[in-house]
């Protein structure tokens, strides 16, 4: 019997034993179990973490670079702001001086030559003997040739006063002056021409300051280098807001690129971006020259506070 028991003892104590092991091996298994679950979690929310900081790190050199971008845009607009008033002010200079020099020979030294005409014309009716009077009747005539030819197309050259009646007036007088040179051919928008006619103010004094210089250039270098037949102005309202100007010529052109600093190129480019145009020049040996300006019908004045004005 004691046998018995004491096997007994022995199995319950096995099995107690074996049921320990069992949980502790439970135990272990549940306990990797948890540990490989959480380090899967663990992987996965260190993968997210790298791809957010990836996106992150992109995000912020796409917002560096935009800024970057940003700042040279902003650099560039102010240096093209400078060298669009730095225009604006060459063109004010230019403008004023030639309208200085204007006033001064339509002043003091046109009217002293008006004034040594009537002179003469006094001394040639008591002039003695005959030879004298005619002397002095040659003078005066070469005199009131240089007042009529010279002093007034100079002055004319200086500052257009033409422009008071108008763009369309003053180009329809750079056209005659030339016709008798050159075959010119004018195709002017009728309905600018209306509207001009009944507002003179429609086209800004800058831009028809502006026009006016681009064709005059246009023109002389029309006569001085292209060797032409003929040559075409038109002037047209393309688009509300702006009209253009377009001179060409079937003359031997010119390679544009090479011919920055001569026959005026610089000057209506100038002209044309001091109020917020345009002036482009095309032209290839052999091909003609095409100069086309599109300017502005609408100018803030005070954007040009040293222009000079027409009517002053």
């Amino acid at each position: 019997m004691a046998i018995i028991d004491n096997l007994l003892v022995q199995i319950w104590i096995g099995s107690l034993v074996a049921m320990v092991i069992l949980g502790v091996i439970i135990s272990v298994w549940a306990a990797w179990r948890t540990i490989s679950r959480q380090r899967s979690q663990l992987l996965a929310v260190n993968t997210e973490l790298d791809l957010r900081i990836t996106d992150l790190s992109t995000e912020i050199n796409l917002r560096q670079q935009a800024q970057r971008e940003l700042a040279e845009q902003a650099a560039a607009l102010a240096r093209a702001d400078e060298m669009q008033r730095s225009r604006q002010r060459i063109v004010s200079a230019q403008e004023s001086l030639r309208k200085e020099i204007a006033q001064q020979l339509h002043g003091s030294v046109q009217n002293r030559l008006i004034f040594l005409v009537l002179r003469l014309k006094q001394l040639e009716a008591t002039a003695e003997p005959e030879g004298v009077a005619s002397e002095l009747t040659d003078l005066r005539e070469k005199f009131e040739e240089l007042l009529e030819q010279e002093i007034r197309s100079i002055v004319h050259q200086l500052h257009p006063y033409i422009l008071r009646r108008g763009f369309v007036p003053a180009l329809q007088s750079l056209g005659d002056q030339i016709e008798s040179v050159i075959s010119i051919e004018m195709d002017l928008d009728q309905e600018l021409v209306r509207k001009e006619r009944a507002d003179r103010s429609l086209i800004p004094e800058q831009a028809k300051l502006a026009a006016y210089r681009i064709a005059e250039e246009a023109l002389t270098n029309v006569l001085k280098h292209a060797n032409a037949s003929k040559v075409s102005v038109r002037l047209e309202t393309p688009f509300g807001g702006w009209f253009r100007l377009t001179v060409q010529d079937d003359g031997q052109g010119f390679a544009v690129e090479e011919s920055l600093e001569g026959m005026g190129i610089v000057g209506m480019r100038d002209y044309a971006e001091a109020i917020g145009g345009e002036c482009v020049i095309l032209g290839s040996p052999g091909k003609g020259t095409l100069v086309t300006a599109t300017l502005p019908l609408v100018i803030l004045e005070k954007e040009f506070p040293e222009t000079v004005l027409l009517s002053e």
